[in-house]
This record gives structure tokens, sequence and C-alpha cells, in this order.
């Protein structure tokens, strides 16, 4: 996890945010969920005329840290109760060991994490059970005074648990929500706000990448990106490393105001075909693959084994044009995929280009080698010589042969122009799966 180190922001001490996961629900695709414990903007809980003037709230790596400035502008000390909800840390459909561990977990982490003060004076923090609701299921409070024509400075910090997505390898979400409207409980609109996200992993990827399909670095997978950032406006702090929300004179609303972050990337198909149900895995080959494919086509790898491609295909017998080329690349990509222990076959003309004129050009070298064995030539053979010897009984190069020369040489030429133009493109789009990972266990 990254550590930032606790610097100063218009006086008022700033820190970050922790970010953990609790027991995870299991679900029947084999991804796990968690809601997330949010933060709040802390208010009395009756009426009262005190003014909140000023609030600067850090979202950061660790744990989130506010400073408050409360204008008591009556005569007298108010005394109060200060309320603080956040939403329940287990999802509905949590087990019953998970809702435990909630239990333990807020009396045993949260709340000893949780300090909230004036000066050098904390305040104890209890779990306010008789103010949980359905809107607020769980809710913290302390007590304290404010005195009469003076400006408090109350601080806090406590810890902030994102909602949590991750799956099975197809992907991860993470989510924040710092609830806002709560700060509409003060007497008049809140003088000046500032809310400063600082979570670097989150940060960093919604300001790098626009939501879209990306290729996961070498270029064989498809991920999409996703997030979502509200309320409007906000802005990027000069170095870049934050998101800030500014506002004045503020009296936030329910659902408009509340800040809510998400991002996550997910695994998505390579092509738009819609042939997969349900949970089936694509298969397709990938760059290891391609290396391998002469090996493959010697059926040996099969179960059970086959004869090599060249001789289930009868390639000294034919001419090779466009008709056979295409059937003797289905029977290629047949073989590959009967090595496959999972998944579908995405269809040869559903590759994406990059990846379908590789393979293409791996079938086509494989041609070439074996016209050559058919008339016994070993010396420029390479891959296809290790299974399938030379023709015995050479025959004499024909007019065929030649055209069949021919046409091999044409068809590489465009394969090579096919894919030095598809991964061209590929490369645009390139990300490394490191730049997404958002979660890190807290040391």
């Amino acid at each position: 996890m990254l550590h930032r180190r606790a610097s100063s922001f218009g006086g008022l001490l700033i820190c970050i945010s922790l970010l953990w996961l609790i027991e995870k629900p299991i679900y029947a695709n084999g991804a796990v969920a968690t809601s997330g414990a949010f933060g709040s903007v802390p208010g009395p809980i009756v009426k009262t005329p005190l003014v909140l003037q000023k609030e600067i709230v850090i979202i950061g790596n660790e744990t989130v840290e506010g400073q408050y400035c409360v204008y008591n502008p009556t005569d007298d000390p108010i005394h109060v109760t200060i309320g603080f909800p956040v939403a329940s840390l287990i999802s509905e459909n949590a087990t019953p060991d998970a809702q435990k561990y909630e239990n333990l977990y807020i009396s045993e982490v949260v709340l000893p994490k949780f300090v909230a003060k004036v000066g050098d004076t904390s305040f104890p923090v209890r779990r306010a059970t008789e103010l949980q609701s359905i809107d607020n299921p769980l809710v913290f409070a302390w007590d304290m005074s404010f005195p009469p024509r003076v400006v408090t400075q109350l601080s806090f910090n406590y810890p902030m648990i994102p909602e949590m997505y991750a799956g099975d390898n197809d992907g991860e979400r993470i989510s924040y929500e710092y609830i806002t409207h709560t700060g509409s409980y003060w007497a008049a609109p809140i003088g000046e706000a500032t809310i400063i996200l600082r979570v670097s992993r989150i940060v960093n990827l919604i300001r790098s990448y626009s939501p879209g399909y990306y290729w996961a670095a070498p270029g064989y997978a498809r991920i999409e990106v996703e997030w979502s950032l509200s309320p409007l406006p906000y802005e990027f702090s000069g170095d870049g490393n934050a998101i800030v929300w500014h506002r004045r004179n503020w009296s936030p609303q329910k659902g408009i105001d509340d800040i809510k972050v998400s991002a996550g990337y997910y695994d998505r198909p390579i092509s738009d075909s819609s042939h997969l149900a349900g949970d089936d895995l694509e298969a397709y080959p990938t760059g290891r693959d391609l290396q391998e494919l002469p090996q493959i086509w010697c059926g040996q790898q099969l179960d059970p084994p086959m004869p090599p491609l060249a001789e289930q295909m009868s390639i000294c017998d034919h001419e090779i044009d466009a008709a056979y080329f295409r059937r003797f690349l289905e029977q290629a990509y047949q073989y590959w995929f009967l090595t496959q222990t999972l998944g579908e076959p995405v269809l040869v003309d559903h590759l994406p280009l990059h990846i379908q004129a590789d393979f293409s050009l791996q079938v086509l070298n494989y041609l070439h080698e074996c016209v050559l064995l058919c008339h016994g030539d070993r010396m420029d053979a390479q891959g296809t010589a290790q299974c399938l010897p030379a023709s015995a009984h050479p025959r004499p190069w024909s007019k065929t042969d030649k055209r069949s020369l021919a046409f091999l040489a044409k068809r590489k030429k465009e394969l090579e122009t096919q894919s030095k133009t598809a991964w061209k493109i590929v490369r645009r789009r390139l990300i490394s799966l490191s730049d997404l990972h958002l979660y890190e266990a807290p040391r």
C-alpha cells in the first residue's frame, strides 16, 4: 500500500483513508462483493443554532480526516450530541458469520480508531444504536459542548472501508461514497466546504484512462475500464494527484450532493459475437500458443492422437488457392482447439484482427514448409520437419506448385500488412493490469 506523509492544508491536519476487506459473501458466479462503511458530514442530532462555517475533508490511502469550524452565535454554551451516520459494513445477503464479524470489527477496530476531538481533548465515541434507522444502519456519536460566541475547531479521523468487488480473475471494482446531505442538519448553509479524494490508485485510473475498452498487455486479453464520479463540478488538484470538490454557501441535498466515486475494470469477450452463454470462458490462441502451433499440428498432442495436419489435409495432392487455404485454416484451428481443456472456441472469423492475422501467418508458414517437403526439400522446412518427413518419392515442380507458392507469397504480404495495422491499433489501447489494480490490503 502507498503511504503519504501527513501534511497541512490551510493550517489543518490532513490524513488519508484505509482500504480493507471484510469477510466476503460468496455468490454463484464465484465473484465476491462487500458493501462499504461510508463517511458522512457529522452534525447535531437535534436542531440547534450551531453554524458550520468551514469543513475540510481528506479521503486518502489510509484514513479519512476532517476539520470543522463550528460557530455558536448565542450567548450560552450549547451541549449537544453529534451524530455520525455511516452505511452498514455488510451486504444484506451476508452470512450470519459475516454479520457477527461486522459487530466484532466495529467494536474492536473501528471504534478504537474513531477519534473526535477539539484541540487535545478527545470525546468518547460510541455506537449509538438508539439513533440507527433504515437510512442510517450504523451511527457513531459523541457528546460535546460549544462555547458561546466562539468558533470551535472540531477534528476527527476514522477508518473508511470502500465498497469492493473482486471476481475470479474477471475484474475488480472499488467504490466510495461520502454522505454530505447530513451537513444540512446545521442551522445555516455550510459557509465553505472542501472535500479532497487522494486515493491514489482510483485518482490515477480516472486521470489516465477514459471509460472504454482496452487490451491488457501484451495484447491478448480485452478489458473494459469503467468509472463514475459525482456530483459535478469537481476538479483535479494542481499536481494531478487528487480530485477536489469546492462548495460555498452550501446546503447539500440527499442523492444530489452526496459524493460517489466508483472505478473498476472487467474482463470482456475479445470479440463482439454472442456465442458465449452464462459463465462460459473463451478459448483462443495467444502469443505462446502461436509459437507452439507447429508441434500441435503434428497431431501427437491430441487425445486421441491424429495424423499430422498436412497428411490429414492431403496437402501434396492439392493446389493451394483461397478456398483450400480457408479449409486448411479452419482445420488448423480445430487441431489447436482440441488441445484446450476449458472454454468455448472463438471462431476464426470472430477473432480480433491482430490475433486472426498472426494465426493465419503461422498456418501460411506451415503450408509453405509442407509444399517444400512434398518435393523432398528439407533444407528450408523448419518446424514441420520434426514430424512430417520429406516425401519418399518427391515429385517434380509443376505449374500447379508454382501457383501455390505464388498464392502463399501474395497472401503472406497481405497478412503481414494486416497484422502490422491491427497491432498498431491494439498498442494504442494497451494498458498494464498493474496500473488498474485497485485494492491492497493494509500493512
